[in-house]
């Protein structure tokens, strides 16, 4: 798993977005401390040191996108701070969000679904073997991978606006 699910994913995000692929044990640092206060309830010790990491993660994004201003570089983070919405350009505070959404999202669902995914195909070789024999099935299989074993499990939403579901609002 360690070798597999985790770099993959995360190489190919920090290309994209314009991060050093070789710092993605970094990145990975950041994203688990990101994401650390919702997921269990932390020892002040644990939440200093995630709050410090997110911080520098922070301070991190920053430079860079102030370089990305001054220096274009064709990648993601090139591309969102010249973005504007609205009239306005991205601020700071949306910038770093974005980011918040790449690093936690992209790293650690991507990693976590696919990983989830090879546990299926481990656990079902004759579905591994029909998907051998026709690549077709690829699209359906990772459907259902992540129905089945969602990397985002538990995880709390919150409506923004009134909604009605199954009939109820």
């Amino acid at each position: 798993y360690a070798q597999f699910a985790p770099p993959l994913p995360a190489t190919i995000i920090a290309e994209q977005i314009g991060l050093d692929a070789s710092q993605i044990g970094l990145f990975k640092q950041w994203g688990d401390a990101m994401l650390a206060h919702s997921s269990r309830v932390l020892t002040p010790e644990e939440s200093k040191r995630a709050i410090d990491l997110e911080l520098q993660a922070q301070q991190h994004f920053a430079r860079v996108f102030d370089d990305r201003r001054a220096n274009p570089t064709g990648d993601i983070m090139s591309a969102l701070v010249a973005t504007e919405s609205g009239e306005d350009p991205l601020t700071m505070e949306e910038l770093q969000d974005l980011m918040l959404q790449f690093v936690t999202g992209g790293f650690e669902t991507v990693t976590t679904g696919l990983a989830h995914a090879m546990w299926l195909l481990t656990r079902h070789p004759d579905q591994r073997e029909l998907i051998e024999q026709d690549r077709s099935l690829v699209k359906a299989f990772i459907e259902e991978a992540l129905r089945i074993e969602s990397p985002v499990q538990g995880q709390a939403r919150q409506a923004t606006r009134d909604v009605e579901l199954g009939g109820a609002k």
